[in-house]
């Protein structure tokens, strides 16, 4: 327990370390809102998951298990303080640099909280690939079942890291929620080219279109203009917003 308080009092110490410019409390305002959107995903795929067990629907089972794991994970690495942004490239960064940095992070807190990780991602990852690329014949039996883990173990770890991220964004808001934007100031706003900065967040560019979420947009604004410095993610996730997030995959209600 000792230790886990360690790690605690060092993610503080390292995001008091983050330079007082404005550029990067735009970046710690917006990290957090990107890790919110992540573990609403992974919720979301957990939630199907669940439903899809439920009816003996295991098809799903590889890819929801591991892609909830990753955006589990992907949320806590945009919430480490050590982690740099370099200018939006943080948002594509591929699967295996996602798991060592997060993996780093985890050891520092409880090493066999780490080994756990390491080895579901693996294991996850594996069944995942399998399956989108060979199809085994015998789907989810025989030496496949042995290896892949079940998916309840998945959550429950899944879990585990969701807090751990909370715990850091609760330490960014801690350490950096005095720091304001200077709403008031557009030269200044504009001089560090958060416009461009904004534009990763709800803009989404592919190889052959690009679209922008309008709902991204708006949540944005709306969570700039009522607090413009670093929250934890608790704060940002109203009622409002996860129900909104959760609608726009109900298409029954549409």
């Amino acid at each position: 327990m000792t230790r886990h308080y360690r790690g605690i009092a060092r993610t503080l110490l390292q995001y008091r370390a983050l330079p007082e410019a404005i550029a990067v409390t735009a970046e710690w305002i917006l990290r957090p809102y990107l890790a919110m959107k992540m573990l609403i995903a992974a919720t979301i795929m957990f939630s199907s998951l669940k439903y899809s067990a439920a009816r003996g629907l295991r098809i799903v089972e590889p890819y929801l298990s591991y892609y909830g794991l990753l955006n589990t994970t992907r949320a806590l690495m945009f919430c480490i303080p050590y982690v740099g942004w370099n200018s939006g490239e943080l948002l594509s960064a591929n699967h295996s640099k996602v798991m060592n940095v997060t993996t780093d992070h985890l050891r520092a807190i409880d090493e066999d909280l780490a080994t756990r990780h390491a080895d579901l991602w693996n294991k996850t990852r594996m069944a995942r690939e399998l399956f989108s690329y060979r199809f085994p014949a015998m789907g989810l039996r025989g030496e496949i079942r042995d290896v892949m883990p079940n998916w309840e173990d998945v959550l429950s770890h899944a879990r585990v890291v969701s807090e751990i991220t909370q715990v850091n964004s609760e330490c960014l808001e801690g350490a950096c929620g005095h720091r304001k934007l200077p709403l008031d100031d557009p030269a200044m706003i504009e001089d560090v080219n958060t416009d461009a900065l904004l534009r990763t967040f709800y803009y989404y560019q592919h190889k052959t279109s690009s679209i922008m979420d309008d709902d991204d947009y708006y949540r944005l604004g709306r969570i700039i203009n009522k607090a413009c410095s670093p929250q934890n993610i608790f704060h940002l996730a109203t009622d409002g917003l996860v129900e909104d997030a959760f609608s726009s995959w109900d298409f029954a209600a549409k």
